[in-house]
């Protein structure tokens, strides 16, 4: 039986899809991961200014909520959320950087607001900016057997 959906029922009542559907569904998948390797690659591109989902969303040419719809099939997050992710890693990265303070990450990734940029950076990371600094400072100075991956030191055995 077809229904004008152009799925098929089976026997047992369960539906099917198509092949067209199907074709479809592959499809739009791909188009899914072309455009969210463009959204990445734009935020990367971009993290450290003043984006926002409508900017990536106009420079893609897509609605904002299509791409978070297309964005958050494939990857399971939103695009907003990628962008902090990005900000807060890179914001991680120059804090290991004894000439870089707190503010200065902060400002140079791309927020502009101190409390949400560590409130953001806890959540992500686990630790406050301050603390990460200094933990990390405090194991490159015990040697460079210990490692600082995350809010988790560990100590390597070699």
């Amino acid at each position: 039986m077809i229904e004008s959906s152009g799925a098929i029922a089976s026997s047992a009542g369960e539906w099917r899809r198509s092949p067209r559907q199907q074709h479809e569904r592959r499809r739009d998948a791909g188009l899914e991961f072309v455009t969210a390797k463009r959204v990445m690659e734009y935020v990367e591109a971009h993290y450290a200014e003043q984006i926002s989902l409508r900017d990536v969303a106009r420079e893609l040419g897509y609605s904002p909520a299509h791409l978070t719809d297309s964005f958050r099939r494939l990857t399971g997050t939103a695009v907003t959320a990628w962008i902090i992710r990005r900000r807060v890693e890179a914001a991680r990265i120059m804090l290991r950087d004894e000439n870089v303070t707190v503010a200065t990450a902060c400002e140079r990734v791309g927020f502009n607001d101190l409390c949400y940029f560590t409130r953001q950076f806890v959540r992500i990371i686990g630790t406050t900016p301050g603390r990460y600094r200094a933990e990390v400072r405090s194991r490159v100075a015990d040697g460079p057997e210990h490692i600082m991956d995350g809010a988790n030191a560990r100590t390597s055995v070699r």
